[in-house]
């Protein structure tokens, strides 16, 4: 039996766009020679618009997949989602991707804070999805238990200027289990109101069978002077599935960026049951450098803090200005595209005594001359969502620079500068210094009685500069 699922709040797509513009362009074509590189959104469920401008039906490129999530409400900050137990000793914990083990006994831990003095009881609901996101079964498919849980472990903000509630929540649990694999999504919401969404997150149940193996190679690019990271997975599915070979996809998160995931169900059958599956060299992920980085742990001047005022409420922070000429050089622990609280040593526990501050961001494009359209700041702090509560820089010319705000909590992050509206990424290849990152690998199976993808098996590979 299928029954309907209840209607998304509405998703605004986005790109993430240039850093320059026809200054950039100009010194490309007379030093690096077309450095700048087109790579589709990988995020390419899309919505069309018909000739009254209402939304039409998503478009979906098998090859690009992202989860399309309700806008956050302005209420909510730093949400985090993570496993509760550290897989990788180089990483924090709360930048690990949210995958755990179908009946490991393992958990994942949300947290997030409720910009209120007073916190009050939320619920949280569950959805399993498809390799592409498609939300179609009903909850009595995929879950053990109760198809919602209520939140209710929350406490207020200790010492701060700013006050908010912090909340914790930690599943599969006795109420919450999953029967099914895959993709999930978890949302949010008021009590008692499915609706009422106040935002939503995509996480990973695998079963881990079989045997899973992930080779990084570097290729050369046309145009560009670097080397793109081409992923290569192996395969052995478990004994049940082997022969099934047409069933089975690969997709490749990098940095944690699930709205940059591409993926492939053409593998190679060269030693079955072994199945390979590697992507297109003109599909690897770009030499690009890493995000810009900010670390905002601690609140006294720093490198990237120029300025600090504490007299208004909240405090006000001023960041030094990012060059696109003079890139940072950024941190050199992976942070996966999450905001990290957990290494903030300053106060005695960060979840209730972290600061919010009214960070002030500089972004001095090349040539200093400001480029077509609104900039964007998008970064882990919003889920990377170029929407309408996205931060808007405005040009100061003046300074030659985009002045821009976003209320950030202690903690470091990971961000970048975008144009709003442009469908397509800009990069220089050379624009950002390479980092250390980390390159994932879901192994999918198209499972004909239950009409979706179960998730066989993941793994991870750093990736050194």
């Amino acid at each position: 039996m299928r029954i309907s699922l209840p209607t998304r709040p509405p998703v605004l797509n986005y790109t993430l766009i240039p850093l320059t513009e026809q200054g950039l362009l100009k010194k490309i074509g007379t030093y690096v020679g077309g450095a700048v590189m087109l790579l589709l959104l990988a995020g390419c469920a899309s919505t069309q618009e018909n000739e009254n401008g209402a939304p039409a039906r998503e478009v979906v490129n098998p090859d690009h997949v992202a989860p399309q999530l309700a806008v956050d409400a302005r209420s909510i900050r730093t949400i985090q989602l993570h496993p509760t137990r550290q897989r990788r000793r180089t990483t924090p914990v709360d930048a690990q991707l949210p995958v755990v083990a179908l009946g490991s006994g393992e958990q994942l831990q949300l947290s997030f804070d409720l910009m209120a003095a007073r916190g009050r009881p939320l619920n949280v609901y569950f959805y399993q999805a498809t390799r592409q996101w498609e939300r179609r079964l009903s909850p009595s498919e995929y879950m053990r238990g109760f198809r919602r849980d209520d939140i209710t472990a929350y406490e207020p903000s200790e010492g701060t200027q700013v006050d908010y509630t912090h909340y914790t929540y930690a599943f599969p649990n006795e109420r919450i289990g999953f029967a099914l694999s895959g993709n999930y999504i978890l949302r949010v919401t008021e009590q008692g109101d499915e609706e009422a969404v106040l935002f939503e997150r995509a996480f990973f149940i695998s079963e881990q069978e079989g045997s899973i193996d992930l080779r990084i190679d570097r290729v050369p690019v046309a145009g560009t002077n670097g080397l793109a990271v081409q992923p290569l997975v192996r395969v052995r599915p478990p004994r049940v599935l082997q022969g099934r070979v047409f069933d089975f996809s690969a997709c490749f998160v990098r940095d944690g960026r699930l709205d940059r995931t591409r993926c492939t169900d053409r593998p190679r059958l060269m030693d079955q049951p072994t199945l390979q599956f590697e992507l297109d060299r003109r599909r690897g992920f770009a030499p690009v450098g890493g995000e810009y980085r900010l670390d905002l742990r601690a609140l006294r001047t720093t490198r990237q803090i120029e300025r600090i005022d504490r007299a208004p409420v909240p405090f006000q922070v001023r960041l030094a200005p990012d060059q696109a000429r003079f890139p940072d050089p950024g941190m050199a622990v992976p942070l996966n595209g999450q905001p990290v609280t957990s290494r903030v040593r300053e106060v005695p526990s960060p979840e209730t005594n972290g600061e919010y501050v009214q960070a002030t961001f500089q972004f001095a494009p090349l040539e200093e001359e400001p480029v077509n359209g609104e900039v964007v700041l998008v970064g882990s702090f919003n889920n990377w969502t170029a929407n309408g509560q996205a931060p808007v820089l405005t040009w100061d010319p003046a300074l030659g620079r985009y002045v821009g705000e976003a209320q950030l909590k202690q903690g470091e992050y990971e961000y970048r500068y975008v144009r709003a509206g442009d469908r397509r990424l800009r990069s220089l290849a050379e624009g950002l210094p390479r980092q250390r990152s980390t390159v994932t690998a879901f192994i999918y199976y198209r499972d004909p009685q239950r009409s979706t993808d179960r998730l066989i098996a993941f793994t991870d590979h750093l990736v050194r500069p």
